[in-house]
């Protein structure tokens, strides 16, 4: 079993020192840890869980994706309605959710996620969480 990793190093070294494998790697390793660092920071100051694709609390909704490009902190305030739907397609087979969220300013930010248990209890519970917070948010869930 050595004898293999002896030789996957040795194979490493040599494709190190070409500079289009070296200058990929160092790419694709920045973008991973910019991409963790981006998904723990708003995880922090949401307080929500890392498994999950968004949180509402102190009054704002915070979106846990790391790849968006938007603000990932709405004020509730803000926010006219949020419309959660199944995705179908050829390959999804109506396993994941397009959650669109309509502003007061006319625009729309759409977050789509994965359907899984713990997520559709999560939608499921949207529907009541507003009224907890905020009198006047309206809340529209079409689950096709």
């Amino acid at each position: 079993m050595s004898d293999f990793f002896r030789y996957f190093w040795i194979g490493f070294k040599d494709m190190w020192q070409y500079s289009i494998t070296r200058n990929a790697l160092i790419f694709l390793s920045v973008a991973f840890f910019i991409i963790i660092f981006r998904r723990f920071s708003i995880i922090v100051r949401s307080g929500g869980s890392v498994f999950r694709p968004y949180h509402i609390s102190n009054g704002n909704f915070y979106i846990h994706n790391a790849l968006y490009i938007f603000d990932r902190v709405i004020p509730l305030k803000e926010i006219r309605s949020i419309d959660v739907n199944s995705l179908r397609a050829v390959k999804l087979n109506g396993r994941r959710y397009m959650l669109t969220i309509q502003l007061k300013n006319g625009k729309s930010r759409g977050i789509i996620f994965g359907k899984n248990k713990a997520n559709s209890e999560l939608v499921k519970s949207l529907k009541k969480k507003p009224k907890n917070i905020m009198s006047k948010f309206i809340l529209f869930i079409l689950i096709s």
